[in-house]
């Protein structure tokens, strides 16, 4: 009778695996209970469900893995990317052999302005996402949340806070810190060979505005002369990619201090 209860209850559960999906290594899913294939695109959104149930779980690396076959699936699907983009916030590693080349970072970014380019709502949802708590204070997470249409530059020159000009050799050039919607300070970085005294300067105060592309710098101290420099907008289908302040003084100026390529 054991034997016979066996047989039945094996005959139960290989019939329900194969009227379900079965997922490889290699993002095919397929359904056996069918003789039509299933269309990529729904394809897409079984991965992406099954992606959010491991999330909920706290399976992060198998829901990255749903997600990665959900937008292999249909690459156009905005939440995909954005869901991928999501776990690999996650599951940042820094690279130990190269503290300056994070490529964990660096593809959770790539996918993370495809969602926001695909469905621009998606900048709002980041803008609350917990999920990206660890990367708030980065250039990139203010640029990419940054509205171009809505918000005003100026809003977005105090959150970065700190505009740093572009490292010639291995010495600092100078930083602008804006404080506010209205006033930055101008800092240069001091050097002197002879006694290899080094470091910034208090910092000279200054008002300034913005016209169009153009940035003027006006220092309340009279006796400095005004700065002028051009704003430079790198955007990709509506999404901030970055930002350039070029004033011929001090050179390029921007919301990071790249020191990786010093």
């Amino acid at each position: 009778m054991k034997n016979y209860l066996a047989i039945f209850i094996f005959c139960i559960a290989s019939s329900l695996w194969a009227k379900s999906p079965s997922v490889n290594n290699n993002c095919d899913m397929q359904s056996s209970a069918s003789d039509k294939p299933i269309s990529n695109q729904n394809l897409s959104r079984e991965y992406n469900r099954k992606g959010m149930a491991a999330y909920r779980r706290n399976k992060l690396i198998e829901a990255k893995n749903f997600f990665y076959c959900s937008l292999i699936k249909d690459y156009n699907y905005a939440l995909a990317h954005y869901n991928y983009a999501s776990t690999l916030a996650l599951l940042d590693q820094k690279t130990i052999s190269d503290p300056c080349y994070n490529p964990t970072l660096e593809n959770m970014e790539k996918h993370l302005v495809q969602s926001i380019q695909l469905d621009p709502g998606r900048r709002q949802r980041l803008k609350n996402d917990s999920d990206f708590d660890n990367i708030r204070d980065n250039y990139f997470y203010k640029y990419v949340t940054f509205d171009i249409k809505q918000e005003k530059l100026p809003e977005l020159l105090y959150k970065v806070g700190t505009w740093h000009a572009q490292t010639i050799g291995v010495l600092p050039v100078a930083k602008l810190i804006f404080e506010n919607e209205r006033n930055v300070l101008l800092k240069t970085y001091n050097f002197k060979a002879s006694s290899q005294i080094s470091g910034w300067s208090e910092g000279i105060p200054a008002i300034y505005s913005i016209n169009g592309n153009t940035l003027t710098i006006d220092f309340k101290n009279n006796n400095s002369d005004s700065l002028s420099g051009e704003i430079k907008f790198i955007i990709k289908k509506n999404v901030l990619l970055d930002i350039e302040i070029s004033i011929e003084k001090f050179g390029i100026f921007k919301g990071y201090q790249d020191d990786c390529n010093a």
